[in-house]
């Protein structure tokens, strides 16, 4: 028989022997039928009883600090004890420093179910040195929202670790931090590899995983994660949120955007991120771009560390934006963020903008030097150019019908400036627009229609140049209007009838001069117009009076936007139907 010091044992050898340690119920049945095995082979080679002198658990008689055990037996025992270890993961933190049996008996942390986005403290166990004031720092930071710190800090640790030693705890605080950073992929990565070593499932790893689909709109694979939870109480939050995703997919590709709106207001109540905030701020662009970009800038400030949210503000800013002072106000605060440099998409979008402010100095250059004819060629090729966003295609437009009307090219002039408009939401800018519009009508005769934009413009922006030509303007008009009824005041008005049109086969004559007159002047076209005059400017009252340009208008307008596209038709048909 050989003598054995308890407290020279290795510690899990010394808690399992030590009854005043307490242990797992788990863990003593494994180790009582270790005992009761090496019994019975005890009996049979040396007589003595090992199961009744070393069982835990029970009733169990206490031992002297001083024990006398079989060297062979105890061994074997030692053998079984250390694949026990392994298999339950009684080291929570491996190599951590052995307490010593004089120390108060370690008490087991209360267990509680942890948040999608919550450290666990944890985590720290078993750590020393610079690992643990890593770990303490991260944690620090972690609770000053300083996350890429706390990030960078959980990463140090981690990496300094053998695989064997990479603990649930530690795994867990690194996917923690990607997931608050919304770096979606490292942290499905991470997660994951909780999973595989977490057999506790004091994680909730799996919660996670399901709100990175979601967030990455990968709606089937989150379809797959909440089926087997539908029913449970921790899971509610995740199952709602998919029901409501899938609802908004669904209507955004029906086109429904507002009730679609709704549907994603519910996913970001359940999951909220910078993400979906992106696909939020997207949705509103559809009706409303300087709304979404103010909500982007909005929602910005409160995840600064979502780098999609920070790229959906950079897009939307660069598709409304119309000023080359602009384009420098954006460049500037993308170069002030760190997030996303290294990203292809953030180059593409650098690389968009140094192209616009080169085609704008080039195009400004142009028009000082009065190269008109130059200018317009110029605005066409970078019209073609993908590269152009959709605010500074409307001032191209409007720069290239500025051109042509100093050559006097009214009609493609108008033509460019509804393009224009129909691209652009500043207020000040269609307000100049708008008066570009009254120029060209009033160069076609069109008086009636030049002083109702120019009207629309000082809506808009008033100013003293617009006033006065508001007022030249309903000048000429009331001459012109004056001139043209003249001559009607000396025919008798004793009969009411209609005078019959002369027929005449060499020669167009109206079957009612009078109803032409009307139909040419709805058109705002002088009677003698030829055809291809008539069909330019029914086009352009067409596209101006269309009733789905009025659809957000008040019903007035509406209705009156619906009359007036009648008469265009029909005024147009009469006249065309009267030269066949």
């Amino acid at each position: 028989m050989t003598v054995i010091q308890l407290s020279s044992l290795p510690l899990a050898t010394q808690m399992l022997l030590d009854p005043a340690v307490v242990l797992d119920q788990g863990i003593l049945e494994e180790w009582n039928a270790a005992c009761a095995a090496a019994g019975s082979q005890s009996i049979e080679h040396t007589g003595v009883d090992l199961s009744s002198t070393m069982a835990r658990g029970g009733a169990v008689r206490r031992r002297e600090p001083r024990r006398l055990v079989d060297t062979n037996d105890f061994l074997k025992l030692a053998e079984a004890l250390d694949t026990l270890a392994d298999e339950l993961n009684v080291n929570a933190a491996p190599g951590g420093a052995s307490p010593s049996l004089a120390a108060e008996p370690p008490t087991k942390a209360a267990r509680r179910d942890l948040s999608v986005d919550e450290l666990d403290p944890l985590g720290m166990d078993g750590l020393t040195g610079a690992q643990l004031e890593d770990a303490q720092e991260a944690h620090r930071l972690f609770g000053a929202k300083e996350y890429a710190a706390a990030t960078a800090a959980f990463l140090r640790v981690s990496s300094a670790c053998l695989a064997h030693e990479l603990t649930p705890a530690l795994l867990n605080n690194v996917a923690v931090c990607h997931f608050v950073m919304e770096q979606w992929n490292a942290c499905e990565s991470t997660t994951r590899r909780v999973l595989a070593v977490d057999a506790t499932e004091r994680y909730p790893s799996a919660r996670r995983l399901t709100r990175v689909f979601i967030s990455q709109g990968r709606l089937q694979e989150a379809q797959q994660a909440v089926s087997p939870h539908r029913d449970a109480i921790d899971w509610a939050a995740e199952v709602a949120a998919v029901k409501a995703c899938t609802s908004y997919t669904n209507l955004y590709a029906a086109h429904q955007y507002s009730k679609a709106l709704e549907c994603l207001e519910v996913v970001l109540s359940l999951c909220p991120c910078g993400t979906l905030e992106a696909a939020k701020a997207r949705l509103l662009s559809l009706d409303n771009t300087a709304q979404a970009v103010s909500y982007a800038a909005q929602r910005s400030r409160a995840y600064t560390t979502s780098t999609e949210l920070h790229f959906c503000l950079w897009s939307l800013t660069f598709h409304s934006v119309t000023s080359v002072v602009g384009l420098d106000t954006l460049l500037a605060g993308m170069q002030a963020t760190p997030l996303g440099r290294s990203e292809l998409r953030f180059r593409h979008l650098h690389t968009h903008i140094a192209r616009c402010k080169e085609a704008f100095a080039k195009l400004h250059g142009l028009r000082t030097a009065r190269q008109w004819r130059e200018a317009a060629t110029f605005v066409t090729q970078v019209l073609a150019e993908p590269f152009l966003p959709d605010g500074l295609k409307g001032v191209m437009y409007y720069e290239r019908a500025r051109v042509l009307a100093q050559q006097a090219s009214w009609y493609a002039a108008l033509d460019d400036t509804h393009r224009a408009l129909s691209y652009t939401e500043e207020v000040s800018l269609r307000a100049s627009m708008l008066l570009l519009v009254a120029r060209c009508e009033e160069a076609l005769g069109r008086l009636t229609d030049a002083v109702y934009h120019t009207e629309e413009s000082l809506c808009l922006v008033s100013n003293a140049a617009a006033v006065e030509q508001l007022r030249s303007l309903k000048a000429h008009l009331a001459h012109a209007q004056a001139s043209t009824d003249a001559p009607r005041t000396t025919p008798c008005t004793t009969s009411k009838e209609t005078p019959k049109a002369k027929t005449n086969a060499n020669a167009f004559f109206p079957v009612s001069r009078a109803s032409l007159d009307v139909h040419y002047k709805t058109l705002s076209l002088p009677r003698s117009a030829g055809a291809a005059d008539v069909k330019k400017s029914y086009r352009a009252l067409a596209i101006k009076w269309h009733p789905d340009r009025w659809c957000s208008a008040s019903d007035e307008a509406i209705r009156t936007a619906e009359s007036t596209f009648k008469k265009i038709q029909h005024a147009y048909e009469e006249i065309m139907k009267s030269a066949s």
